[in-house]
């Protein structure tokens, strides 16, 4: 197993999320000053943010790091039809040690130590 990579997917799912949730925010910002100053906002606060340099800059980051991940989960097996797979299999994994014989590991085991 690629530790390094393993390791920069986990950071970049923590990346995204916090991306992610900060968009929640702006969202909940932007309704909470709308509404204060007694203005709407026209198509709501999902399109008066994407229409804004902010916005779209902020989709733009969310973008990218969501097709980092999704490289990152095909690379390790992580997507839903692996999971089909897996399960079939029990969860169980097989990584060269450095015996050079496979290892039998779940996949939890793998992703988290």
């Amino acid at each position: 197993m690629d530790g390094f990579a393993l390791r920069r997917l986990c950071e970049d799912v923590a990346e995204l999320n916090e991306l992610q949730v900060g968009r929640r925010r702006l969202l909940g910002t932007m309704k909470r000053e709308a509404k204060a100053a007694g203005r709407t906002l026209r198509g709501g606060p999902e399109v008066v943010l994407a229409t804004s340099p902010e916005g779209r800059r902020l989709a733009l980051a969310i973008g990218q790091v969501s097709g980092r991940v999704y490289r990152m989960e095909l690379q390790f097996g992580l997507t839903p039809v692996a999971g089909t797979r897996l399960q079939e299999t029990g969860g169980v994994v097989s990584f060269p040690e450095s015996g050079g014989g496979p290892a039998p590991v779940t996949i939890e085991q793998a992703l988290c130590g």
